[in-house]
Parts: structure tokens; sequence; C-alpha cells
């Protein structure tokens, strides 16, 4: 792959948390924002494999918008799903207020997971391929009093969010504890999106096909770390970790 010929760059998200992220690997003008249609209701045995799930929808939502990307030249897609497990409940974005309430009072005091499947979807000369990986965080909650579970309701910020929280926001106050990436929690686990990068580059039909967009190359300042030109570490301090996931030929 030329390092001339980038891929146009699509991220298949209605989430403005998931633009802002992307935004700082590939500029605010580095990709355009598609939003997938799908049906996010889990399958019946991923109620026991809630892992399984993110991966699936990340990569539903990435195949969902490939009509829109342009039928010749480089193009790829950039795919996210969230959610909050605790025990064998999956709470994905709560549809009311009440809803949002009983979500926020089965997490209070207790220690969760938000698992973040995240999907890549490229083209390149006809050759096309998807990649997928999983990033796990876990995190505990203080113990919530009614009159902060209402507040934090009354507020609007737990409608729109898997779990009825943003520790970016508001819900913040309401953890105690945040162990692994907190990008994950926000929805877009940025170190697992480079190195799922890394493994598509891999082949010799998509080198650089990706990673000529991001914002160290485009301004010729790579950081300073590790010889593959990243940091040692995301922009958050947190270490480098190899992103689990599938390889997909289609």
């Amino acid at each position: 792959m030329r390092p001339s010929d980038p891929a146009s760059l699509c991220l298949a998200s209605a989430s403005p948390r998931r633009t802002a992220l992307l935004s700082t690997l590939f500029g605010e003008d580095g990709f355009r924002v598609l939003h997938p249609d799908v049906d996010e209701t889990p399958e019946p045995c991923e109620r026991q494999a809630p892992e399984r799930m993110v991966v699936r929808l990340a990569e539903r939502k990435a195949l969902a918008v490939r009509s829109a990307m342009p039928p010749d030249g480089s193009w790829a897609i950039i795919a996210a799903d969230t959610d909050v497990v605790l025990g064998d409940r999956i709470l994905g974005k709560p549809a009311t207020p009440a809803e949002a309430r009983a979500m926020l009072a089965f997490l209070s005091g207790k220690e969760h997971r938000v698992l973040t499947g995240v999907a890549l979807l490229a083209s390149r000369d006809g050759v096309v391929r998807m990649v997928s990986g999983i990033s796990a965080t876990r995190v505990r909650f203080a113990v919530l009093t009614d009159r902060e579970m209402d507040w934090y309701v009354s507020t609007g910020e737990p409608l729109d969010k898997a779990g009825a929280y943003g520790v970016q926001g508001l819900g913040g106050m309401l953890v105690e504890i945040v162990d692994g990436s907190p990008d994950n929690v926000w929805g877009l686990p940025r170190r697992t999106l480079l190195d799922l990068i890394d493994r598509l580059e891999g082949e010799p039909e998509f080198a650089g096909v990706i990673s000529s967009r991001l914002l160290w190359n485009r301004q010729g300042s790579p950081p300073q770390g590790g010889g593959d030109g990243r940091t040692g570490h995301d922009d958050l301090g947190n270490p480098h970790a190899p992103a689990a996931g599938i390889g997909t030929a289609l």
C-alpha cells in the first residue's frame, strides 16, 4: 500500500463521545460520521456471552454503513458498541428516566464491567477486510443515596448512555474506582483501535492505508516512545495492551 494513498475514513456511530475520542487520533476533519441503523437486542446465547455481543454489534454497525462508502479507492469504517455488565445482566441505554433510576440503584455499591467491541472494516483495490477486538474495564460505584440518584436522573445525562451513566460527565461523581482504560468506559478504547490498525496493516495490501491519516503522521511529528512511532502509553497514561479479536476476509 502506498502511504500517499490513505483511506477515506468513517465513524459509524451516533455518539458524540466517540467522535471526540476519534478526533484526538485523526483530527476533527479526518473522518466523517454516519449513524448506523442496527437492532441492538441481544441474542439469547449472548446473555451468557456479552463479549460476543459487543463485538457482533460493532461489526454490524460497520457493515450497516458500508453502502455509503465509495465503490472505488480506499476506505475504512470504524464502529464500536459498549455495554455495562453486572452478573448475568446486560445494561444498555435506558429507555425512560424510571429505567435509568432502576439501573443506578442496581449498580450502587457494586463493581461491574464495561465491555466495548471495536470493529474496523476496510477496502483497498477490491480487497475487503474486517478486524475486531474487545476492551474490558472494571468500574466500582459508590453507595448512592436516593437523593443522588434522583438528581442525576433529573439532569438527563443517563438516557443516552449504557448503564445509565457517563463517567466523563456528571456521572463521574458516582464512581469510586476505574480499573482499566477510561477510554473504554467513554465508548471508544483508542488503544484497542490502534492495535486493530496494526493488525490490518500487517497485510501488504493495507500497509499504511489508515495509519498515514493519524495526526502524528500527517503533521510529521511522531510522539516519543516505542519503535512503531507511537507512545508507550495512551493519551491518558495507560500502558499499551494487545487487542483481542478476529480478522475476517469479506
